[in-house]
């Protein structure tokens, strides 16, 4: 092993965590990797249990998300288990993984052992077959670069190479080797988002190769949807302004636009979007609202429309990510600006709210701080959003209305008398739209 950056050089430390691994594992988790060690016995192969897993089982803390590297060819492996516990499964061929979906959606990630090289810096790897060691080295840093060996003669034995076990004991990020972030940029993304959901930090060696990847700008190198995914990821977490804060300090945020800035108002606001988020999800638990979006449209509320326009072309491959809360943006600054009225009537709160997202009334809500926009937020939900007219445009032909713009504005004119509370039933507004077509 070459190039590790601290002193550390590849050191194989054992340790038998069976003890632990019956302790914090649910029946479900056991039944799986029952099902795992017979699977892995019965083809002769070598299963371990990795990554995020492995570092959180270690830290005593629950994670579903089963991870698990074959020494062999671990796509046959995932496509007999699939058949095993009848599920589905979604390989990725170039990279060697697989992903066994049981019928209950309950998912385990299984991937080959193979070693990666990279034929240019932020590129996708090449992968080829390999070890577990070198399975483990190609990972992104020590804490997560742990495996347990689940079947054979060392069965529950961790296997610990680059002395991630120390690294949690210290708190700390590390890298394996010197070209990590050169390798991966998306890593230093990474690097943030772990450092502050486990209350960690990056490692000196380590930050110092972050701030050569920042320097030498080789996030510029990355297709906008990596970018973009790494930033999702960092959105979703608990305590996102705090990462942010971070990426902010080490330059980071400059590489999505020159002009965006994580300040104290930025912060707030977030803050904001976080409590109102709790709130919706109380008062209207039926309601999808995806965090991640409510989160970014935080982050680019200080941003002028010409640099929210600027993204959008800079980063065309992330359209998919980046519209979505630009567009809810837009919408919320537009409908904002009708609200401006002592009074405002059902109708009226219906008309300026109903192109939007349930994330933009959250945002709006979270930005206007006073309890107004929440009592209107809560009364178009409430009262508003789901009311079906009385009366469909089929109605209005039958009136001898020629197909035009007529029907949809003699349609809109008896939806607001509904919404306003002035037409009681579908008697009342077809009398209205007759008298309203002539």
């Amino acid at each position: 092993m070459k190039d590790i950056t601290t002193d550390r050089r590849s050191n194989l430390i054992k340790k038998n965590v069976g003890d632990l691994m019956r302790e914090m594992f649910s029946s479900r988790i056991s039944e799986v990797i029952s099902e795992i060690i017979r699977m892995a016995d019965e083809i002769g192969c070598k299963a371990y249990l990795v990554g995020g897993f492995v570092r959180d089982l270690l830290m005593k803390k629950p994670n579903r998300d089963v991870d698990i590297v074959i020494e062999g060819d671990g796509i046959k492996f995932a496509e007999l288990f699939a058949r095993r516990v009848d599920g589905r499964v979604r390989t990725h061929k170039r990279f060697k993984t697989s992903a066994v979906i049981f019928s209950d959606g309950f998912r385990v990630d299984v991937a080959t052992a193979r070693e990666e090289y990279y034929a240019h810096p932020a590129a996708l790897p090449v992968v080829e077959i390999s070890s577990i060691e070198r399975d483990l080295y190609r990972r992104d840093f020590s804490i997560n670069a742990m495996a347990i060996c689940l079947n054979g003669k060392e069965t529950s034995m961790l296997y610990d190479f680059f002395g991630g076990q120390s690294d949690l004991k210290d708190h700390v990020i590390r890298v394996l080797h010197k070209r990590s972030f050169i390798d991966d940029p998306t890593r230093v993304f990474r690097a943030v988002r772990f450092e502050h959901r486990l209350g960690f930090r990056i490692c000196e060696p380590t930050l110092l190769l972050l701030e050569s990847a920042t320097r030498e700008k080789l996030f510029e190198k990355l297709s906008a949807e990596r970018l973009f995914n790494e930033a999702v990821l960092i959105l979703e977490e608990q305590k996102p302004e705090e990462a942010l804060l971070r990426m902010n300090e080490l330059g980071l945020l400059k590489f999505i636009h020159p002009e965006l800035c994580f300040r104290v108002e930025s912060n707030q606001l977030m803050n904001h979007c976080k409590e109102t988020l709790v709130w919706f999800e109380l008062n209207f638990p039926g309601r999808e609202v995806r965090r991640w979006v409510v989160m970014m449209m935080a982050l680019f509320d200080s941003l002028a429309n010409d640099c929210r326009d600027e993204m959008l072309q800079k980063f065309k491959s992330a359209k998919k990510i980046l519209s979505c809360p630009l567009v809810n943006l837009a919408k919320v600054e537009a409908a904002t600006a009708k609200l401006h009225k002592p009074v405002v009537s059902p109708s009226f709160v219906g008309k300026a709210f109903e192109n939007l997202t349930n994330e933009a009334l959250v945002f709006m809500a979270a930005k206007q701080t006073g309890e107004g926009i929440k009592a209107l937020v809560t009364s178009y939900l409430t009262n508003i959003k789901d009311i079906r007219p009385f009366i469909n445009g089929e109605d209005i032909l039958k009136m001898g209305v020629s197909p035009s713009p007529i029907i949809s504005n003699i349609l809109e004119q008896v939806m607001e008398a509904q919404l306003d509370g002035k037409l009681k039933s579908r008697h009342e507004a077809l009398k209205l739209a007759d008298k309203l077509s002539r």
